[in-house]
């Protein structure tokens, strides 16, 4: 049996169509349109990685021209200022013991005000011991106190120090006081006289005094060192003492 459309059945197959093809359109353009956006946040964000990437770069740059800025700072300062510290040894010469002050640093140290004390002869004065620190008399400290002023004392070299040792002792304590323009140092010096002897022992610690808070640290030592009790028996060590008229 034939079945004939009839004209509105024949529209209403047509708007299916149309409909079916409107839509499919539609797929097709979202389809278009998310493949589009889609190379777009993919390009952005390849952007925004170069981006990054040479952000990055740039801030290694900057990092590293700031490391050599500082650099050049530190060495401007230190040829400035100076740097570095000094060390105080025995040395013989024309039968009596000297002491030389020798540079330790790579770099100038400038007006160096040096104190050698015979802290032997100290402690024979009436002194008071108080608080846990000492008090000496002026004159006691001026009678065994020899200052040294020294303008520049270039790298690794050094200096015959305005202080004679007869050799009258068999053992002798100093301590070794060094105010130059970037730090103060205390040394405490322990010299073994053996006569006959060319070379003589002795042992010391170098300690820088922080001019902030007045703390020691430890910048260098003697290789054949001594127990810290031996120290703490001939010095005021790591430890203030005072002058009182």
């Amino acid at each position: 049996m034939k079945y004939k459309l009839e004209n509105k059945d024949i529209v209403v197959v047509v708007l299916i169509i149309v409909a079916a093809l409107v839509a499919c359109g539609l797929s097709v353009y979202q389809y278009l349109e998310g493949v589009k956006k889609d190379k777009e946040v993919l390009l952005n964000n390849l952007k925004l990685e170069n981006a990054n990437l040479e952000l990055k770069d740039k801030t290694k740059q900057l990092l590293k021209s700031q490391k050599k800025l500082i650099k050049i700072q530190g060495e401007t300062i230190k040829n400035i200022v100076g740097d570095g510290f000094a060390e105080a040894s025995p040395q013989i010469k024309n039968d009596e013991i000297k002491l030389i002050l020798r540079s330790k640093s790579e770099y100038n140290i400038y007006n160096i005000l040096v104190e050698v004390i015979n802290f032997d002869k100290m402690k024979t004065c009436d002194f008071e011991f108080k608080n846990n620190e000492y008090y000496f008399p002026e004159k006691c400290y001026t009678e065994n106190v020899t200052k040294n002023n020294i303008t520049t004392l270039n790298p690794n070299t050094w200096v015959e120090l305005n202080y004679n040792l007869k050799p009258n002792f068999k053992s002798i304590n100093l301590i070794v006081k060094q105010i130059s323009n970037n730090i103060t140092t205390l040394q405490y010096l322990i010299i073994n006289y053996e006569e006959g002897q060319d070379k003589h022992p002795y042992f010391f610690r170098i300690f820088e005094i922080s001019r902030a808070n007045k703390e020691y640290k430890l910048l260098s030592q003697s290789k054949d060192n001594i127990p810290e009790e031996i120290w703490k028996e001939r010095f005021p060590y790591k430890m203030n003492f005072n002058i009182i008229n």
